[in-house]
């Protein structure tokens, strides 16, 4: 990939992060207004050839942060956004890398810049179908307090197993747990069964954290 299409790629992202996260959360007329500035109506925004328009990512950028409010400043969206906005006229701007980050640690197809070019320059992950799942969602952490957090199974993991809690504020934590203990007290070295409650040393989580296991390296 050259370096005009990374930076293409760079700003495509950042308005499908716009698109795919802040329009859900932010309801049909976050989508009236981004489809006002790009002189269109709702129905005909998401076509292909509004999603070329590289130029106007500026007015899409802006919108979105008016009404996204502060909530989340420091997800990955917002990260992605606020960057851009620092900076919107920078040729080089490049997301962080936390959010390159995070977007590999969901299931996800190869990336690649698609038809931001135009077709006679497209170019698509088209030798592989196959999704990407590097890490797997684990679990959910109720509560903390006394450097013990109180979670619920939402799929098995062992003791040695590399661990991530995903906070709710976007934060990602390192976890090495040193011991398991289920609702029993009993001490044990994974979590086999479905929905289980269990214990286990951690450093402070908030409610609503998500526990998530690497699987491939």
């Amino acid at each position: 990939m050259n370096d005009r299409m990374r930076k293409g790629c760079c700003r495509l992202l950042t308005l499908l992060l716009t698109l795919v996260l802040v329009i859900p959360a932010y309801g049909q007329e976050t989508l009236d207004a981004l489809a006002a500035a790009q002189g269109c109506t709702a129905e005909t925004l998401l076509q292909s050839d509004k999603l070329t328009a590289g130029d106007s990512v500026s007015d899409w950028m802006a919108i979105a942060v008016s009404r996204a409010g502060t909530e989340g400043d420091t997800s990955a969206y917002r990260k992605a956004l606020d960057a851009y906005l620092a900076d919107p006229a920078n040729d080089n701007f490049e997301l962080p890398a936390e959010v390159y980050e995070e977007l590999t640690r969901t299931s996800h197809r190869h990336y690649s810049p698609g038809f931001y070019f135009g077709r006679e320059q497209a170019k698509q992950a088209t030798d592989s179908a196959t999704y990407i799942r590097e890490w797997e969602f684990v679990g959910t952490v109720d509560r903390w307090e006394n450097g013990v957090a109180h979670c619920q199974q939402r799929g098995k993991w062992s003791l040695g197993d590399t661990l991530e809690a995903l906070c709710p504020d976007g934060r990602s934590i390192p976890l090495t747990p040193e011991w398991i203990e289920n609702e029993a007290g009993e001490r044990v070295d994974s979590t086999p069964h479905a929905m289980e409650k269990y214990t286990m040393p951690t450093p402070e989580l908030p409610p609503m954290s998500l526990l998530r296991r690497k699987t491939a390296e």
